[in-house]
């Protein structure tokens, strides 16, 4: 394969994303560090590394599309409510790759699923929850489940150094 094809990225890929690659890469290997105020924070451990750790991969892919990637790798505290890969399946093709394209939609949707503050699973009980899209979200505890706007919390309290993800089971705003 000639080295141009090779270094050449694919037409189909956005540079954004191959660029968050990079830098996701980057953050995981441990050797890009953020001065604050409060010394050094590792960004391996913010809430974008760790959607790729835990496989939140068509989340991560929105989030970059939206570019709320510097956000959730920002000082924080934010809850995501973080749809699965399964989840986003509940969408047709058709429907994602709209969704991916229209920016302004697709960070309204996102903005619906994080929370400002870093809120455990045993800290969600019935209770309303005011997202950055300035939406409200119904929380009920049923049958010892966690239920946000019918969606149910398949994986709680992926913890980060900026927040803590709580993976759901669908979508919580349709496009």
């Amino acid at each position: 394969m000639p080295i141009k094809s090779f270094l050449s990225p694919n037409p189909k890929l956005p540079m954004k994303l191959i660029r968050t690659f990079f830098v996701v890469t980057t953050l995981l290997t441990g050797s890009a560090h953020l001065a604050v105020a409060q010394g050094d924070a590792d960004l391996s451990k913010t809430l974008v590394p760790e959607m790729v750790k835990k496989g939140f991969n068509t989340l991560l892919s929105s989030v970059v599309a939206a570019e709320l990637d510097g956000m959730l790798t920002g000082a924080g505290p934010y809850t995501v409510l973080g749809p699965t890969d399964v989840a986003f399946r509940d969408l047709s093709k058709a429907q994602l790759d709209a969704l991916l394209a229209d920016k302004v939609k697709l960070k309204k949707v996102l903005e619906g699923h994080i929370v400002e503050g870093k809120i455990a699973s045993t800290d969600l009980k019935s209770a309303t929850l005011k997202t950055l899209a300035g939406t409200t979200l119904e929380v009920k505890v049923v049958d010892g489940k966690i239920k946000i706007n019918g969606a149910t919390v398949v994986k709680p309290d992926v913890a980060a150094s900026n927040g803590v993800i709580h993976g759901i089971d669908k979508l919580l705003q349709q496009p």
